[in-house]
């Protein structure tokens, strides 16, 4: 923590300042949640940084909007605990398939990557986000939050900036499609071989009938000549 100031080099760029919802109240107006590319449904919220909270806390209705855009996403088929379950197993992807979660303000959207709200332990994906037990209308922002944006309280402004921190780690580019898109690829190359197969075989089936075909042909040959010596050596 710094008081009176910031020092500049803590963060990339420059500062983005959000007004608090009310005078001697430090918290903001929550105006959007998103998974990747979709908008969650939201019922208002407003949220409070705190140091106190390791990851995210959500209201039940954001935890939910959550979760079912996971499993429809192909990436969970459930949740038990926090933790991604594939089947009756956990799941152990890699913590970059997991998508952005994006959090809009007024005038500012925090983008938090699958990497930083999954927890790798033990070989299971652990989503470091938790239901609100208390005000259900409540978004606690924990530390993985303030390890990408720094937030800056002015109280002459009655605003809280938020930038960009040094150890901000960036989206990798890869999200939710990635499992479903390697199922999808999966599924092609399984249809072109069982196609391939397929032909191979009609090909096969031809080829030898068409051989049996010869070689019948030949014996018959073979017997019409035999039984035409024959009847040459009889004087026939």
């Amino acid at each position: 923590l710094s008081f009176g100031g910031y020092h500049p080099n803590s963060i990339n760029g420059t500062a983005t300042e959000i007004p608090v919802i009310a005078e001697n109240n430090w918290a903001l107006n929550v105006t959007g949640i998103s998974v990747g590319k979709s908008k969650l449904p939201f019922k208002h919220s407003t949220a409070i940084i705190s140091t106190s909270v390791q990851g995210l806390v959500f209201p039940q209705g954001a935890i939910n909007n959550i979760y079912d855009y996971l499993v429809s996403g192909s990436l969970c088929t459930s949740f038990k605990n926090s933790v991604c379950y594939c089947g009756e197993d956990p799941c152990d992807y890699n913590p970059d398939y997991f998508p952005d979660l994006s959090i809009s303000f007024e005038g500012f959207q925090a983008d938090i990557p699958g990497r930083a709200y999954i927890q790798n332990k033990s070989g299971t994906n652990e989503l470091l986000i938790r239901k609100n037990e208390g005000n259900d209308n409540f978004i606690w922002l924990g530390q993985i939050f303030i390890q990408q944006y720094v937030p800056l309280f002015n109280i002459e402004s009655k605003t809280i900036s938020l930038a960009q921190s040094i150890d901000y780690v960036p989206s990798s580019g890869m999200n939710s499609d990635m499992p479903y898109f390697i199922l999808i690829l999966a599924i092609v190359l399984i249809i072109v071989i069982a196609l391939g197969l397929f032909f191979w075989n009609k090909y096969r089936e031809k080829h030898r009938v068409r051989t049996d075909s010869e070689i019948l042909l030949n014996v018959s040959r073979s017997h019409s000549q035999s039984h035409k010596k024959s009847f040459d050596h009889i004087g026939l």
